[in-house]
């Protein structure tokens, strides 16, 4: 019986009552219903209410609603507008559509007058340049070899402006752009310079307290030593590498510290053979085989691991050489 804009109002309200309590397809309905009014009766709750619904809605039907935002159909805020656009730039990463997902946090970065949406964009920019340089993307957005390096710049590019920012943005944030900034190095065989970001990183935030890490940067600090020790053994500081290796080894880090892939104390295992090798160690590489065959019966990718870091050595020494 209430007025249509008080009761979209409390539609809008009861949406995120059952939302806090979890009940997503309540909150979903009142959402709908909000989201539902006429033009004209409550137009910024009425745009609130399908912002929200972006969160709940199967994709397709979220995708659809979002580009409503976006396009301005609905009255929403610019901080509104680019938060729908970032989570459609969510969606088209997810499905790989590379340079679609580029073009929403593009958009973000260059529009949005929030700190924390344009520090998330430049690191969403960053992150897709890097996937699309290490051969990402669905078919027809792989890049050719030769258009590669730009892409490594771009993606360097983008984690510096969010490493270099004066304003006040989440650790996370400048903790994962420094991350990928050095790791760009890595995969363009500049070891030097990945060595030295790595070492750059964890003078910086390895000295945080765990209780004041969140999840992901647990996981960044993690994926940053595993790069930072195969740098050091691929430019020959094996002291280094060897010690690094043999920490991991001796508290090997919980998959919930790790990207999904990622098999840090494989890593350190393939290292520490490699230089006990190089140091003419007879005993020590059978124990560490051993240990890796406990870990990992398939011993392809340790081998794999090991081929590849002697692999790039010896290119560094070859061009060190030279």
């Amino acid at each position: 019986s209430a007025a249509p804009a008080d009761a979209a109002a409390i539609r809008l309200r009861l949406g995120y009552m059952e939302r806090k309590l979890e009940r997503r397809d309540e909150a979903r309905q009142h959402f709908e219903q909000a989201a539902a009014m006429p033009p004209g009766i409550n137009d910024a709750i009425r745009g609130e209410a399908a912002l929200r619904l972006g969160y709940l809605l199967p994709k397709d039907e979220a995708t659809t609603i979002l580009q409503k935002i976006v396009s301005g159909e609905y009255a929403v805020a610019l901080e509104g507008r680019c938060e729908a656009a970032q989570l459609l730039g969510a969606y088209a990463h997810r499905d790989r559509h590379h340079r679609t997902a580029i073009g929403y946090f593009q958009a973000i970065a260059d529009t949005s007058t929030a700190t924390r949406q344009i520090a998330h964009a430049r690191c969403e920019l960053a992150g897709l340049w890097f996937e699309l340089a290490n051969g990402g993307g669905v078919d027809g957005e792989h890049l050719d070899e030769a258009l590669r390096p730009a892409a490594w710049d771009k993606a360097r590019s983008f984690a510096r402006q969010v490493m270099d920012t004066t304003d006040t943005i989440a650790r996370d944030r400048r903790m994962v752009a420094e991350l990928m900034h050095f790791e760009t190095f890595w995969f363009q065989d500049r070891h030097a310079e990945s060595y030295e970001g790595g070492k750059a990183f964890l003078a910086r935030w390895s000295g945080l307290s765990t209780e004041t890490l969140k999840p992901n940067e647990r996981k960044y600090l993690t994926t940053a030593r595993t790069f930072h020790m195969q740098n050091a053994f691929v430019l020959g500081h094996l002291e280094e590498a060897e010690a690094m290796a043999l920490e991991l080894i001796a508290d090997p880090p919980s998959k919930s510290v790790q990207f999904q892939r990622s098999d840090a104390y494989l890593y350190a295992l393939a290292v520490a053979r490699l230089v006990a090798q190089e140091h003419g160690d007879r005993e020590s590489p059978a124990k560490l085989r051993a240990l890796a065959a406990e870990h990992r019966p398939d011993m392809r990718y340790f081998y794999s691991i090991a081929n590849t870091l002697q692999n790039r050595r010896t290119r560094n020494l070859s061009a060190t050489a030279q």
